[in-house]
């Protein structure tokens, strides 16, 4: 894990995932998953989490929304 940016009020917090088992075939983006936080009342909150699936940007805000009009 490590910062990727970071202001007074906005942070990406960055971490690589590993596997004990043999890597699959899929983009090596789909390792990385992007911690975003906000600053609220002194306190850092988790504002969006982000990753790939298949090499395609996916958010938790996206699949929440998605699953909100089903």
């Amino acid at each position: 894990m490590k910062v990727e940016r970071q202001d007074a009020t906005h942070a990406t917090v960055v971490a690589k995932l590993f596997s004990k088992e043999p890597r699959m075939k899929y983009p090596a983006s789909d390792d990385i998953v992007r911690y975003d936080f906000v600053r609220e009342n002194g306190h850092w909150a988790i504002d969006n989490v982000r990753s790939t699936i298949d090499g395609k940007e996916r958010t938790i805000r996206d699949l929440l929304n998605e699953g909100l009009k089903s």
